[in-house]
């Protein structure tokens, strides 16, 4: 049996849990640590094209994924004032 240790529960973190468990499959062991006083994911997370090919390999289907989370599809990223550049 494979066992992991993932600590942090952002975006990467849940990313590699879910990458980890998916690759391994059932018989590994994926744990997650992570401070449950901070948010959860949320709004602005900017979420780029790359998550449908990465949410296909998991096999969550787009259809159920909109109707259960009511989410947006976004198709960018703007980055205003990146560098605190003014001009």
């Amino acid at each position: 049996m494979n066992e992991f240790l993932v600590v942090g529960g952002g975006t990467a973190g849940i990313i590699a849990a879910t990458y980890l468990k998916k690759y391994y499959g059932p018989k590994s062991k994926v744990t997650l640590l992570y401070d449950h006083k901070k948010p959860r994911i949320g709004v602005g997370e900017s979420t780029t094209p790359f998550i449908w090919s990465y949410l296909n390999y998991l096999g969550v289907p787009l259809e159920k994924l909109l109707k259960e989370t009511n989410f947006t599809i976004k198709l960018g990223v703007k980055f205003k004032n990146w560098l605190n550049k003014i001009g």
